[in-house]
């Protein structure tokens, strides 16, 4: 065997790199595992934001079809408050236009 006054001194510094290379794996895999977490998380935000500005765009229609056949309102229900919602859910479909749905 090799009893070289060395050799402790590399078997701890052999150790240590083993336990760096382990540590950096482990970081990485860690780093790995973020980014996918964001990315799905990212995605179902998306998707939630893409289902409610289509529910957005299908309210602001029916609205405006509401007043073409009832240019009157309802009672208690002024037209002018249905155009008001309608020009709200207006605003919000342009607020979320920049959406890649």
């Amino acid at each position: 065997m090799n009893d070289s006054p060395l050799t402790p001194m590399l078997d701890s510094i052999q150790r240590t790199l083993r336990v760096l290379v382990i540590a950096t794996a482990v970081l990485y895999l860690l780093q790995f595992g973020g980014y996918v977490y964001i990315y799905v998380k990212t995605t179902e935000a998306n998707h939630a934001l893409c289902t409610f500005r289509s529910n957005i765009e299908e309210e602001a229609a029916a609205s405006n079809a509401f007043l073409v056949e009832h240019p009157e309102g309802l009672p208690g229900i002024t037209p002018e408050m249905i155009r008001e919602g309608a020009r709200r859910q207006e605003t919000a479909i342009t607020a979320l236009s920049g959406l890649s749905c």
